[in-house]
């Protein structure tokens, strides 16, 4: 499936792939998870065809190379697992809104 966006104003459409509205998805998914709990650093586990899978976070995967292209995240080995770390908090913030507006989970601090 395609996912097509269209600004009526300007009478412009816009084909996106379905490899990248899953990967804006899950990546707000990350963002606001990151967002809620105050952190800029999380824990991921490589996967198949460069994935990174964040366990603590449930199904959340998204595309390595994607996710660093452009300095939106780096991420370096520790161990076994390896260290996803957000440098653009404003993007961050942004993409909790835009997962809270198709979620419609709700913005709150985590309970430590």
């Amino acid at each position: 499936m395609i996912g097509r966006w269209q600004n009526t104003s300007l009478s412009i459409t816009t084909t996106l792939e379905d490899a990248t509205i899953a990967f804006v998805l899950n990546f707000a998914k990350l963002c606001y998870h990151l967002v809620k709990s105050g952190n800029i650093k999380i824990s991921a586990i490589m996967e198949a065809n460069n994935t990174l899978h964040f366990p603590d976070l449930g199904d959340v995967t998204i595309d390595q190379e994607r996710a660093e292209t452009f300095g939106l995240m780096t991420v370096s080995q520790d161990g076994v697992r390896l260290e996803c770390e957000f440098r653009h908090l404003s993007l961050a913030e942004y993409l909790t809104a835009l997962h809270v507006h198709v979620s419609g989970e709700k913005i709150g601090r985590a309970h430590v």
